[in-house]
């Protein structure tokens, strides 16, 4: 739903990280272990939200944030992100960054970053109360592609033609076998030499 070379965000963007996968025991602020890490980012149209970049990440280490960066947005733009120190590192690529300092208070964050605290919350939601939070780590990057198709052409005025870019975009895009869809349980080796899972009919 989302082709490699789609045009990158530009003007004033939005950055920072949202972590989706429930509740984790003894997990404060970025030390997540079992939470999947999204970078989002989104620009700036009037007072409202224009589009949105969405993409898992292993970390939230330098390089993979500037990764997302370079291709979530177009160079020379203005970039605003917390005070945390992994963004002020920034300053060697080819963007204008700003900080807010939010000192992890929710209300700050809300006043400095709307749009990706609006977009985290959707994001969320719908995980929720879409797919009952039964989205694993191995498939989340579809399931940000779709949520980016849907906002970026929320104001589109023909649905004939989403179904039209859908289309033009299934021809040039590799295709996706089941197993790269589906994730399966591992079959453990039991007592008897095989185990009651591969026993299974499929």
């Amino acid at each position: 739903m989302v082709l490699p070379e789609r045009d990158r965000l530009s003007g004033c963007v939005e950055v920072d990280e949202i972590y989706v996968g429930g509740r984790e025991k003894g997990a404060r602020g970025r030390s997540r272990s079992e939470k999947s890490l999204v970078a989002a980012a989104a620009d700036q149209d009037g007072d409202g939200t224009g589009r949105i970049g969405l993409c898992r990440m292993p970390d939230a280490t330098v390089a993979n944030l500037e990764a997302h960066q370079l291709d979530a947005v177009e160079l020379g733009g203005r970039v605003r992100t917390d005070e945390w120190p992994n963004y002020s590192k920034r300053h060697a690529l080819a963007y204008r960054h700003r900080k807010a300092v939010t000192g992890g208070d929710p209300e700050r964050v809300e006043k400095h970053f709307p749009r990706v605290h609006r977009v985290s919350a959707l994001l969320k939601c719908w995980l929720l109360g879409t797919h009952q939070g039964a989205v694993g780590k191995r498939q989340l990057n579809h399931y940000l592609d779709e949520v980016t198709f849907r906002c970026n052409r929320r104001t589109a005025g023909s649905h004939g033609l989403l179904s039209y870019r859908l289309l033009q975009q299934a021809v040039v895009t590799a295709p996706a076998p089941e197993s790269a869809l589906i994730a399966r349980p591992q079959a453990r080796s039991g007592a008897r030499g095989t185990s009651r899972l591969s026993r299974q009919s499929p």
